[in-house]
Parts: C-alpha cells; structure tokens; sequence
C-alpha cells in the first residue's frame, strides 16, 4: 500500500474552495488534541502573492485534522478555531484515510477581490504523524514540501517560515 492524496480548488467572488482525499496504509492517528499539526492533517496556505520570505499577517495558514480539528495559525499569536475567520470545514472518514474539505472567504487571506487570472501564493502539506515506540517522541511520518531555502531560516525547513516553498494558485475563468 502506498501513500496518496488528491485535490480539488475552485472558486467564486466570494472564496476558495478546498476539496481533500488522503490515502494512507496506517490508520489517521491523534497526537495531540490541541495542536493539531501533530496528528494527520493537511495543512494549507494561501496568501496574496508577495515575494518570498516570512509569512505575512494577513496570510492564511489552516490546519485540519482527520477528526475536523481544524486551526488558523498566525504569523504571530496562539492557534484560533478556523470559524472565528468564517472558514467552514469538514472531515470524512475513509477506507484507509480521510477527506476533508474547506471554504474560506476570501477576506480570510487578504483578498481584497478574487478574480480569474489572478495568481495567490499557494501551497499545501500533509502531516502523518506517529509515536516512536521508543521513549514516546512524536515524529513525523510523511511530510509533503518543497525543498528548503536556507537564506530565509536555515533552521526551519516548512512552509510556515518561508513563502519561498509555496507555489502558485491561478484562478481560472468558470
């Protein structure tokens, strides 16, 4: 058995949609309940397109969880519920993974207007997670990301810390 993911975007004027299947051989495992980037869970950037370097306030880091944990991570400040930024989410469990999906608003991101052919900084990880057996550490299992760039933070290698491992969303004309 192998790992697997697809996806799904798509928008109207008002926000992004988000569409997510997960396949993995192990089951969805919980870490820890609060800090959800420590269980199974995709996470998603997005952003108004900006040069790349330390995430902006106004970008959106979303966290959900195979349970439908789902969290906003700000550049700075504590993790809040996703609903408090009007983003709506749900999580189905499947056969060997989970779907989850998400609609964020686009004032959720700072998007002033969404508008075909207008790039968005974008990008999107998987975190598996499992407990070593051995003294209990959590490590990551499987990490989907794009090769670091040690001129922002050498120390940190995710999206979170530089917008340089984020892509391009390009919305397209319905």
């Amino acid at each position: 058995p192998t790992r697997r993911s697809s996806d799904l975007v798509a928008w109207d004027p008002r926000g992004v949609y988000l569409g997510f299947a997960w396949h993995s051989p192990t089951p969805p495992a919980t870490v820890n309940e609060s800090l959800n980037y420590l269980n199974d869970a995709v996470e998603l950037y997005i952003g108004v397109s900006h040069p790349p370097g330390k995430i902006a306030e106004a970008d959106l880091h979303l966290i959900i969880d195979h349970a439908n944990r789902a969290q906003v991570y700000p550049a700075s400040g504590a993790p809040v519920d996703a609903g408090t930024r009007s983003i709506v989410t749900a999580v189905q469990a499947t056969t060997g993974g989970f779907i989850a999906e998400a609609f964020m608003p686009r004032e959720a991101f700072g998007a002033p207007v969404l508008a075909a052919n207008q790039p968005y900084a974008f990008e999107l990880q998987i975190d598996e997670h499992q407990f070593e057996q051995d003294g209990g550490k959590v490590r990551p299992a499987y990490w989907l990301f794009a090769t670091p760039n040690p001129a922002i933070d050498p120390a940190c290698k995710q999206p979170q810390c530089d917008t340089g491992y984020w892509g391009t969303l390009l919305l397209l004309e319905p």
